[in-house]
């Protein structure tokens, strides 16, 4: 979803941006450099976070941003090319050190574990017709085989050798 520039990304420049808002790096947080409403001096807190996506949206000249889009662009000028990915998977935390340009399928590959996830492990699931612990990834479409495992660690880690194998730094256990 993000990984073209959405049509209301074009009219806010990071010029524009730094108009009205200020971003700490350390801390990940904008405040208003100019009043915007009686609800938001200059000064105040920007933006609010969302209880079911978890992201920081922030308004400005109409439309609702992700805080972590608007970090990328406060920083460098331009509008992530791709993803921005939250290096910890806390979509609140927008510290400057935490984000970083991302693929979809590393982003994906930096997720927590699903709560579908029925094994309590990333990747693993248990295979009833040979009773044992399967290990599996996608990568781009093709799913790779990790495996059978009589336990669950040894499917764990099979599934962690692959994700290290297939997306390096973006690989997460859980």
């Amino acid at each position: 979803m993000e990984a073209r520039m959405k049509d209301f990304e074009r009219g806010l420049t990071a010029d524009r941006l730094r108009e009205v808002l200020r971003y700490s790096p350390s801390t990940g947080e904008f405040h208003w450099r100019v009043m915007c409403s009686a609800r938001r001096p200059a000064g105040t807190l920007a933006g609010d976070k969302k209880k079911v996506s978890g992201y920081v949206l922030i308004g400005v000249d109409g439309f609702r941003y992700r805080a972590h889009r608007l970090a990328w662009l406060y920083m460098t000028g331009e509008w992530p090319a791709k993803q921005v990915d939250h290096e910890d998977t806390d979509r609140a935390n927008n510290r400057w050190e935490n984000l970083r340009p991302a693929t979809n399928q590393q982003n994906q590959a930096n997720s927590r574990l699903s709560k579908n996830n029925k094994s309590g492990v990333k990747g693993v699931f248990w295979n009833e017709r040979l009773q044992k612990w399967q290990a599996k990834i996608n990568v781009g479409r093709r799913q790779i085989h990790g495996g059978y495992h009589d336990s669950l660690a040894a499917a764990g880690a099979a599934y962690l050798r692959l994700a290290h194998e297939h997306f390096g730094e973006f690989a997460r256990a859980a």
